[in-house]
């Protein structure tokens, strides 16, 4: 049971998620609290939020001044701005971390 629930995806409190819209793209900046023991370069990158990134087109978070950014294509039947996003990253070194946007 404790391996099983070892794999269960982890909320990573700290973590800031920004989103920007730009057509069918979607800008995603992620900002981890300091000492977090993870690299979300290392990991792959699962929408958790339904219809909202095209999951039929992989993505990655790549480190860039100040935290990780990455570039997602909007899943072609989201209707309007996205209000929410919840993605989960894989992560090598233990648990599925999980990151939460929500617009303002």
């Amino acid at each position: 049971i404790a391996k099983s629930e070892a794999l269960v995806p982890q909320p990573l409190p700290g973590a800031e998620l920004t989103v920007k819209e730009e057509g069918s793209q979607i800008r995603l900046f992620l900002k981890l609290p300091a000492g977090a023991a993870t690299d979300p370069a290392a990991g792959e990158v699962f929408p958790a939020t339904p219809q909202a990134v095209d999951h039929s087109k992989p993505f990655r978070f790549a480190k860039t001044e100040g935290g990780w950014s990455a570039t997602a294509t909007k899943n072609e039947y989201a209707e309007g701005p996205l209000k929410e996003l919840a993605l989960v990253i894989s992560n090598p070194k233990g648990a599925p971390l999980t990151v939460v946007w929500k617009a303002k």
